[in-house]
């Protein structure tokens, strides 16, 4: 079927025709001798449905099924069908330049959250212009399917947020929508109504059912349960945003978080938190982290700048980094380098309010998510790749060195496939199809080797875990102190069957196993 110039060409299953014409200043058919007749012809565009893991970038590829004789360009964006944009994929737009006689072109999409039926053989559309005399717009369905293997979800992008999350020296996670945490409790962190240290996991006070995320800071927690964001523990630096500087053992409620929350992440002391996409910082401010550089910030503060289009946040030590637009931005101290800007220059003017960033290097265009810690950070782009950079003195970088990099390093055998990341303090530690992979410091073990040896670089074994048929590791995390000298820090990962394993220091009973001794492999979390 040939379709008149300004007729709509769609075709259901991914395949659809495109009608193009010939004037003076137009493309030339295939085969013509580039005169400036009017002559027409069709091309087909096709694109296979996409089977991929929830979390995963799905690259579709286009096919012609006539070359174009000279170049044009190609205009996309992407639009709902059944799936949803934000729910199911994160909207993109951009443009290709097709060369002369090239019959091919790939687009990606980043699949979010989701699992079964609610993510499973669901739709969107692309709509595809080209340029010039090329007509008309094409609408092209894709339908993608879930994959097995790991994924990532909305939340997981954002630092040490998800269905599990690590303290500097407590642990947390949600099992069948309720939230337990275990360790460290001093100030209140596990939510228990007390400051009594828990061995096992204890289920936090009204958070039984509808928690959707937690993110577990150096002292303090906060999880999302229904769409409402709540936060306790430490708060004498306003971690909590009520307003106040008390301290609570149970979860109090974030001042106009009420609903609308799609990420959390609590940082060493203060917190950042997505709402309707748009990003809110509150807490400790001494290098303008929070967003502004006018003191510590006690409630919510909308970041200027990060109205709309975030979709992973990463709040650190005295530092932030966010996505927005695919593009990631960090802000804050930059002693070594942790802004992976290229220098160690810290200002505290640069902060969102007072200027317009730029982005990270390397990330100005492509980031997924993001993971930081005291004083590095890593991040995975949209192809499945790792970079990391900043404070090295344990090798967390995985670099080979324990030099420090103010600018994002490509891990070497991660430059493809990465479904997760985490960095603490003191290591690092990864997701791909081989397993889960640890590196850095590893005197209590963090590393889940069976060793106490330091690596600096990713090993080529993965962690030592006998997992069952069909399971994988899809979340990690790690936590420990901002200690250059006894590098204090644990590990947790959770699998798909929701099963959580944890090793490394547990002198607050931060694995979970009813212990304090510390553990050099994974044991499994009674939860």
């Amino acid at each position: 079927m040939t379709y008149r110039i300004g007729q709509a060409a769609a075709f259901i299953a991914g395949v659809a025709l495109v009608s193009v014409f010939q004037n003076c200043v137009g493309l030339n058919s295939p085969g013509t001798n580039g005169s400036s007749s009017s002559a027409g012809y069709s091309t087909q565009i096709s694109a296979p449905d996409v089977n991929v893991a929830p979390g995963q970038v799905a690259v579709v590829n286009v096919t012609l099924s006539k070359a174009l004789s000279m170049p044009v360009t190609v205009t996309y964006t992407t639009l709902d069908d059944s799936a949803v944009a934000g729910i199911h994929y994160q909207t993109m737009a951009g443009t290709i330049d097709l060369p002369a006689g090239q019959m091919t072109f790939s687009l990606p999409v980043t699949t979010l959250f989701g699992s079964g039926s609610d993510f499973n053989n669901k739709r969107f559309k692309f709509d595809i212009a080209f340029a010039g005399t090329v007509a008309p717009r094409t609408i092209l369905y894709i339908t993608f399917s879930a994959a097995a293997g790991p994924s990532v979800t909305s939340f997981q992008k954002s630092s040490n947020s998800g269905l599990l999350a690590v303290g500097q020296i407590h642990s947390c996670a949600v099992k069948t929508g309720a939230l337990y945490c275990w360790g460290y409790n001093g100030e209140g962190a596990l939510g228990s109504g007390n400051a009594t240290n828990r061995s096992i996991p204890t289920l936090v006070a009204g958070m039984d059912s509808g928690v959707e995320a937690v993110s577990a800071g150096r002292r303090h927690t906060c999880a999302i349960k229904n769409g409402a964001l709540s936060c306790w523990g430490i708060n004498t630096s306003f971690e909590l945003g009520d307003g106040t500087a008390t301290n609570s053992t149970f979860p109090k409620a974030v001042f106009d978080m009420g609903a609308g929350v799609q990420a959390v992440s609590a940082g060493y002391d203060h917190t950042c938190a997505i709402k309707s996409g748009a990003l809110y910082c509150w807490g400790n401010n001494p290098y303008g982290n929070v967003g502004h550089n006018n003191g510590d910030q006690q409630v919510p503060y909308r970041v200027p700048g990060f109205e709309t289009g975030v979709t992973a946040v990463a709040a650190a030590l005295q530092r932030t980094c966010a996505i927005k637009n695919s593009a990631l931005y960090c802000w804050g101290y930059n002693g070594n380098g942790e802004l992976g800007l290229g220098t160690t220059v810290t200002d505290n003017n640069r902060n969102p309010t007072a200027m317009t960033l730029s982005p990270v290097l390397g990330f100005e265009t492509t980031a997924f998510s993001i993971a930081s810690n005291d004083r590095s950070s890593c991040a995975v782009k949209m192809n499945g790749s790792l970079y990391c950079w900043g404070w090295n003195n344990w090798g967390q970088l995985g670099i080979g060195t324990t030099v420090a990099s103010a600018a994002p390093n490509l891990i070497n055998g991660f430059d493809s496939g990465v479904g997760h990341s985490m960095s603490t303090v003191s290591h690092s530690c990864a997701i791909k199809a081989s397993g889960l992979h640890c590196w850095g410091y590893n005197g209590y073990g963090q590393l889940g080797q069976n060793n106490t040896t330091q690596i600096t670089a990713p090993p080529g074994s993965p962690v030592v875990v006998t997992l069952q048929l069909g399971e994988a590791f899809v979340h990690v995390a790690g936590g420990g102190h901002n200690d250059t000298v006894n590098a204090q820090s644990h590990s947790c990962a959770r699998t798909n069957l929701n099963r959580v394993f944890c090793w490394g220091y547990n002198g607050y009973g931060q694995i979970g196993d009813n212990t304090t001794a510390q553990k050099i492999v994974p044991v499994l979390v009674g939860l």
